[in-house]
C-alpha cells in the first residue's frame, strides 16, 4: 500500500488491498443483496432523481476506542457489529491501519469519532451523485473501489470542491430554519449549492481507480460524477462510509 496524494482535505491511498482480498470483496459485491437508492429516498437522501438509480446495500456498523476498532462483540454497542464474518472486514482492518495516518482529516478516535460505517455502492452506466456534504454527524468518509478495472474515459470520478467551499456545520441535526445547512439539504431546489460552489468554482478530481482508497475530511462538499454510456456493463463498485461522531 503506497499514499499517492495527501492534503488537509483527503488522503488517496493506492494497491491498498492483496490480490486475494481485492478478489473476495469483489465476489461479495456479486451476491451481497442491493436495491435503488431511491427506495429508501428520505429526508437526508443526497440523491435527486436527475442521478439515475445507483444500487446500495446494508451498512454495517462498527465500534471503535482509542488505539483502533473494536474487535469482540461483547465489547461493542448494541448497533456495532465486528467482525462481520464477511469480506467487509478486509476494508476495516485496512482503515485501522491507516487510523493514526488520517486523523488530521477525520479527528481522533474515541473522541472526535467512535463507530465507523461501511455500506456498498454500485454505479451503473448514466448514474451519479450530485454535488452534496455529508452531514455533521460525521468526521469524515472514505471510499474503497472495489472494481476491478476502470478506463478514464468511463467517468465516475470523485470531485471535491476546493477548500475554500468547505462547509461550518453547527453541529446541530435540525438547522435553523433558511440557513444555508439547511437550505444545502433541499432535494430538488439546488439554488443555494449551486451558489455556495461557484465562489470560486475550483476543486480537485480523484479517479475511480481499482483498489484504491480515499478518506475525505467532512464538511468538503463533493460530487461522483457521472459513469458515461462508454462502461458499458461495467460498474463502479465500491465500499463507502463514514467515521460518526459520538450520539448524544
Amino acid at each position: 500500500m503506497r499514499t499517492t496524494f495527501e492534503c488537509s482535505q483527503f488522503i488517496v491511498f493506492d494497491d491498498v488491498m492483496p490480490e486475494q482480498e481485492l478478489d473476495e470483496i469483489w465476489r461479495y459485491l456479486q451476491f451481497v443483496s442491493l436495491a435503488g437508492v431511491d427506495s429508501a429516498y428520505d429526508q437526508d437522501s443526497p440523491w435527486p432523481i436527475s442521478d439515475g438509480w445507483p444500487l446500495t446495500g446494508e451498512t454495517v456498523v462498527v465500534a471503535a476506542k482509542s488505539g483502533g476498532l473494536r474487535l469482540r462483540a461483547d465489547e461493542a454497542p448494541a448497533d456495532a457489529t465486528y467482525p462481520t464474518g464477511t469480506a467487509l472486514d478486509h476494508v476495516f482492518e485496512k482503515l485501522q491501519c491507516l487510523l493514526p495516518q488520517v486523523e488530521a482529516c477525520v479527528g481522533k478516535t474515541g473522541k472526535d469519532w467512535n463507530r465507523i460505517s461501511a455500506t456498498p455502492y454500485v454505479y451503473p452506466s448514466g448514474t451519479a451523485l450530485s454535488w452534496h456534504a455529508d452531514g455533521s454527524q460525521c468526521t469524515g468518509a472514505f471510499t474503497f473501489y472495489a472494481h476491478p478495472v476502470w478506463k478514464a474515459q468511463w467517468g465516475g470520478e470523485l470531485l471535491v470542491a476546493e477548500r475554500s467551499g468547505k462547509l461550518p456545520y453547527s453541529g446541530s441535526a435540525t438547522p435553523a430554519p433558511h440557513s444555508l445547512e439547511e437550505k444545502l439539504r433541499y432535494r430538488f431546489d439546488k439554488r443555494a449549492m449551486n451558489e455556495h460552489l461557484s465562489r470560486p468554482g475550483v476543486g480537485r478530481f480523484i479517479m475511480a481507480i481499482p483498489n484504491r482508497l480515499v478518506v475525505l475530511a467532512g464538511g468538503n462538499p463533493h460530487k461522483v460524477a457521472r459513469v458515461d454510456p462508454s462502461a458499458g456493463d461495467r460498474v463502479r463498485a465500491t465500499i463507502s462510509g463514514f467515521f460518526l461522531r459520538p450520539q448524544r
